[in-house]
């Protein structure tokens, strides 16, 4: 109901679009999630489709205006996955080109299984597909494709290293249970589910140096839902469909949780603020979070704290060290 909200409101508010969104497309939530340079690209591509489904796709064009001009007819299986094909692409590169927030990269599987199922299709079609030297090509595409998957998944599956698992199995042995965690953002799967304790992200001044925070002038994530708010609010006024109360609704709720959170962070970082003494609160940072996939894209960096300032845990009688991974995780103790 929220997508179906913000899209509305975009429409509202003028269509405009971007033939090039791969560098800078964002989430329902603000997050910049674009791939920054030629590699980044190519990776994502590389990962999204292979080689030889690219192939059937061009050649699926042609197949495809052959048959609407001389009227031919389409089985049920080629229309089903024409129709799944459409859907993915809608998705993957119509929407983002228009500033819809959503995530293209997770409608790619949808695109990759309609080409596979189309592939019959147009291999049928074309005699030289029958060629040896042809198969082999095809082939040696496939064998590509499957490398290349299977090394950017590898390459992806970055977000819990063997190492912060190995933390998460500490934390839960070594840490009382009604323990809060404030830590990267990255790291809420290895506190959730792994180690079971109570955590959120700060804000940035919790991790960064100051003159980072200066220099960037972060806008607070309840900023942004407060905008989203004021946005939606006026939407509802004029047009008070159930999905814009609905993405107003969402949004409000989002915005009093960031609220709660950058306040207890203020409050952390307030040297006269003096936590009650059953409260077991810990800082827990990993460098982990900048040698796997995703470490050159900026919003990773962002809601992982990249440059973070960790000699304020460190030069102070206010937090012990309490773990050490041959320094790329820490846990500090609140005293």
């Amino acid at each position: 109901m929220q997508l179906t909200g913000n899209f509305i409101e975009m429409v509202q508010a003028g269509l405009r679009w971007n033939w090039w969104f791969l560098g800078g497309y964002s989430n329902i939530d603000g997050f910049n999630l674009g791939w920054t340079g030629f590699k980044d690209i190519l990776n994502y591509y590389a990962y999204s489709i292979s080689p030889f489904l690219s192939i059937i796709f061009l050649f699926y064009l042609f197949v495809l205006a052959k048959k609407i001009y001389f009227t031919e007819k389409f089985s049920s299986l080629e229309k089903i996955a024409l129709a799944v094909l459409s859907i993915g692409l809608i998705f993957s590169e119509f929407l983002p080109r228009i500033d819809f927030k959503t995530l293209p990269d997770r409608f790619w599987p949808m695109t990759s299984m309609a080409l596979i199922t189309l592939a019959p299709f147009v291999l049928v079609k074309f005699k030289f597909f029958e060629k040896k030297s042809f198969q082999i090509v095809v082939a040696i595409l496939i064998f590509i494709g499957i490398g290349g998957s299977i090394y950017i998944a590898k390459a992806k599956a970055g977000y819990i290293s063997q190492r912060e698992y190995k933390t998460s199995q500490w934390i839960k042995e070594n840490t009382p249970e009604n323990s809060l965690f404030i830590t990267q953002g990255g790291n809420g799967p290895i506190l959730n589910y792994f180690a079971k304790r109570e955590n959120f992200s700060p804000s940035p001044s919790f991790f960064l140096p100051k003159n980072t925070l200066t220099e960037n002038k972060n806008i607070t994530q309840s900023e942004k839902f407060l905008s989203n708010i004021n946005k939606l609010l006026n939407t509802s006024l004029t047009n008070p469909t159930d999905a814009n109360l609905s993405a107003l609704n969402s949004n409000l709720k989002a915005y009093y949780q960031e609220i709660k959170k950058e306040k207890l962070v203020k409050n952390i970082d307030d040297s006269e603020f003096a936590l009650p003494k059953n409260e077991n609160i810990y800082i827990l940072y990993s460098f982990d979070k900048f040698n796997n996939y995703y470490a050159n894209r900026k919003w990773w960096r962002d809601i992982n704290f990249y440059s973070a300032d960790l000699s304020k845990f460190n030069d102070t009688t206010e937090y012990e060290l309490v773990y050490n991974d041959n320094n790329i995780i820490y846990i500090w103790k609140k005293k």
